[in-house]
């Protein structure tokens, strides 16, 4: 039995309502991402016989919370969110770069300058687990199709882009596929039946803003 596709939660919810700390361009920045995410993966779920699409739900057993996830039948996929300025952005080990340069940001805390690096913070990898973790309690092992993680990555700037290729890949729960947000659709082509309801079900418990 499935159940039509449906849009549940609120882009950027978490962002807008502060849970997220970073300065306001970061979170202006965050919230494009999702938003732009978020415009693809609404179509979809219009479409007839489209998926079910949820946005910002909390990461069981983890903390914190993952942008989107996407339900076709069986089929899970969980989605990061960003918008980053343009560049080659690739990995070695944990480490990620931005052209020549590891990639990070800074930011203030406290009247205290603050070093981080975004890319390294393995969301994807903790929700994978979570997910994992949380489906196979309620439905035991197999019944759940749970894909590698998506890092949807948007550039900031309207004419060049940010390439993102060289970061996908990683070993066991760490392995993540990094997709230019132009790429998403095509990306999510398997993604065109509806929802198995218990599955639905069950993420909706985990949604954040309602």
């Amino acid at each position: 039995m499935t159940s039509s596709g449906g849009v549940y939660g609120r882009a950027g919810g978490g962002l807008n309502a502060g849970h997220v700390k970073g300065n306001k361009g970061q979170i202006s920045a965050g919230i494009r991402g999702e938003y732009a995410t978020a415009r693809v993966l609404d179509a979809l779920a219009s479409q007839p016989d489209g998926p079910s699409v949820f946005h910002d739900l909390h990461i069981p057993g983890a903390g914190g919370n993952i942008d989107h996830a996407v339900v076709s039948g069986t089929t899970v996929w969980l989605i990061d969110s960003k918008c980053w300025k343009p560049g080659l952005y690739w990995r070695i080990g944990s480490k990620v770069y931005r052209g020549m340069s590891r990639f990070k940001v800074t930011t203030r805390r406290n009247g205290r300058k603050v070093v981080e690096h975004p890319a390294e913070k393995q969301t994807l990898a903790k929700s994978f687990i979570g997910y994992r973790n949380y489906l196979v309690k309620i439905y035991g092992p197999g019944y759940v199709d749970l894909r590698t993680p998506l890092l949807v990555v948007w550039s900031s700037s309207e004419v060049k882009k940010a390439r993102v290729g060289l970061l996908s890949g990683g070993v066991d729960h760490e392995r993540i596929q990094a997709v230019s947000g132009h790429r998403l659709k095509k990306v999510l082509r398997e993604a065109n039946r509806p929802a198995d309801p218990a599955i639905v079900e069950a993420i909706q418990r985990l949604l954040i803003h309602t």
